[in-house]
């Protein structure tokens, strides 16, 4: 084991790096070994200041003056710590950063391959945070070409220097970026992940199942990572899955706490749960795969599942790997994270035929299955009772524009809070445009969300996140809400239409780019739907501007809202279609 890794492991495990008085070397030290051990005495700190002072002394040890000389990419030490520092900078989302130190990384003559697999599968997020469509497009393309090159050759995966001891998440950038990206074909995109994945790791396929027939009452598998309270999945799924009748389900919740959050209590009272099984991120490996995932495996095995259901596949590492899995005779993921997996061992997608195109069959990897799209697609309950939001149970604040958002001037307010990771550079865009359609409005985003889109600094704001409550004072006071592009809102169209928001729309090919628009068809209003970019920015203005439009869309919103909540004909095609796949014909298999 090399020096510096090895101290690294004894500095972990011994705590050293949380003491909040390390010394800190000034910047005449030039000695590679001195700033690289004082880094990582640092980089232990749980106090990210510190860590980002430690991650300098990296970047003073592989820069040109250290002495007697930097690092180089062929010494262990230097590869390693250039590995580091790009991680470190990826999981703070400083995705160019992240991108100085992988790409050197991989110009290592080292054996191993974890460098060239993080410089290939970081380019979905500097797609994704791209400040124009041709740099996105741009990183599209090269990652597809390095992706291309690692499944045509042995991958290499010994010897990786991971402090955290989970080299999948290490070294394999998570896929979740790609739901933003709709210049990619996501099948070949998701499908060429999945295939890295078991190339690198060959131990994550595996089958194990009972191919009993079904029972009367079907065994169902439901495992996700976000099974715990105030979180977009279980707003999204819980209604449904509370009130799948006992008689038909036996509920198996399999919750991944990868966040190490407690499951919600509401999980103990859905009418069908017969056992909730947390499983927790043990990394000690066994037999090639971390200790949580193989005995997750066999207590899954042993619970006889008719079908498993993944509800958010992409947004889990812990759960992308237990699905490489079959475990079950019919497997089936949804919109947790409304993308296809890519996955071999997955069968179905569910989706909502609503929010889909008609061609959308080819873009999933999976067999696609939709609800119908004359009902909604899941049970909602509304966030706001009684002026209260039931996520912060706070009231919603009421007042002036002036007293409840101070930084915020401006005429007319073009609200888009989405996550910064959502508003693509063909947004940016439409953003301009929107501007240019009305001199007296501004921008509100959140904050984040700055990129070089050429926006009038005067009249953008960034607003850091905001309590729920706040949020929805937000929604409520804006005269217009900006549906992102390409990827959209759905919790966040919802809520806005609680609040009397008009959400402008422009729906995109992908099922993620079409929430809104499947909601509108629920309430039968077609006004604020785009067909285009530029009339994206002209239906923003227009209904901005003209307040007896903008009020006769809130009059039909409100109208026709009670349409979009407590659907029990969503539960009974749930029913339905859980149970035609889970009673398939075994002796497909």
């Amino acid at each position: 084991m090399p020096r510096l890794a090895l101290l690294t492991l004894i500095v972990l495990a011994a705590g050293l790096g949380n003491n909040e008085d390390e010394p800190h070397l000034d910047s005449s030290i030039t000695s590679r070994d001195a700033l690289a051990q004082a880094g990582i005495r640092l980089l232990g700190n749980p106090n990210e200041a510190q860590q980002r002072k430690g991650i300098s002394y990296f970047e003073r040890a592989l820069a040109d003056w250290a002495t007697p000389r930097p690092y180089s990419m062929d010494e262990a030490q230097g590869r390693m710590l250039a590995m580091w520092t790009g991680r470190w900078y990826h999981e703070r989302g400083e995705y160019e950063s992240a991108r100085r130190f992988i790409d050197l990384a991989a110009t290592s003559r080292l054996p191993g391959d974890c460098a060239a697999l993080q410089k290939a599968t970081l380019r979905n997020a500097l797609a994704a945070h791209a400040s124009t469509p041709q740099a996105a497009e741009a990183w599209l393309k090269d990652g597809r070409a390095l992706t291309h090159s690692l499944l045509r050759r042995d991958l290499d995966l010994r010897g990786v220097q991971d402090p955290a001891n989970d080299h999948y998440v290490y070294c394999l950038l998570s896929s979740f970026y790609l739901e933003t990206l709709y210049e990619a074909d996501w099948r070949a995109s998701a499908r060429d992940h999945y295939e890295l994945a078991v190339k690198a790791w060959p131990q994550l396929k595996y089958t194990n199942y009972k191919r009993e027939p079904p029972r009367k009452i079907l065994r169902v598998g439901v495992v996700s990572a976000f099974l715990h309270v105030s979180n977009s999945v279980m707003r999204d799924f819980g209604g449904t899955l509370a009130r799948l009748p006992s008689d038909k389900f036996a509920l198996y919740l399999i919750y991944l706490s990868e966040q190490g959050l407690p499951v919600s209590p509401a999980c103990k009272t859905w009418a069908a749960t017969a056992r909730i099984e947390e499983v927790y991120n043990e990394k000690t490996l066994v037999d090639g795969v971390p200790t949580w995932l193989a005995t997750t495996r066999t207590k899954i095995v042993a619970m006889e599942l008719d079908l498993i259901l993944y509800l958010d596949l992409t947004m889990s590492t812990m759960a992308h790997r237990l699905a490489m899995s079959r475990l079950a005779p019919v497997q089936v993921t949804s919109h947790g994270h409304p993308v296809t997996s890519g996955i071999q061992t997955i069968d179905y997608y569910v989706s909502w035929a609503a929010a889909e195109v008609e061609s959308s069959a080819d873009h999933y990897t999976e067999e696609l299955v939709l609800l119908p799209s004359s009902d909604m697609h899941q049970y909602h309950d509304p966030v706001l009772i009684n002026g209260m939001s039931t996520v912060t149970h706070h009231k919603v604040p009421n007042g002036s524009r002036e007293a409840l958002f101070p930084s915020i001037t401006g005429r007319r307010w073009y609200v888009c809070m989405q996550k910064p990771f959502k508003l693509h550079a063909r947004f940016g865009d439409m953003l301009r445009k929107v501007l240019d359609a009305d001199p007296e409005g501004v921008i509100i985003l959140h904050a984040g969300a700055d990129r070089d889109w050429g926006l009038d600094s005067d009249r953008v704001v960034f607003l850091d996140p905001l309590p729920h409550h706040e949020l929805l004072a937000l929604y409520r006071e804006a005269d217009v809400v900006l549906d992102s592009y390409y990827a959209g809102g759905c919790t966040t169209t919802r809520e806005a239409f609680e609040m009397g928001a008009v959400v402008v729309t422009l729906p995109a090919k992908y099922l993620g780019g079409r929430w809104t628009l499947a909601f509108y068809q629920i309430l039968g209003i077609k006004e604020a739907i785009a067909t285009d970019e530029a009339d994206y920015a002209r239906l923003a203005a227009l209904i901005g501007r003209d307040d007896d439009l903008r009020d006769s869309i809130k009059a039909k919103i409100a109208a026709n809202l009670h349409k979009m909540w407590r659907s029990t004909r969503a539960v009974d095609h749930w029913t339905d279609v859980l149970l035609r796949l889970g009673r398939r014909d075994r002796s497909e298999l």
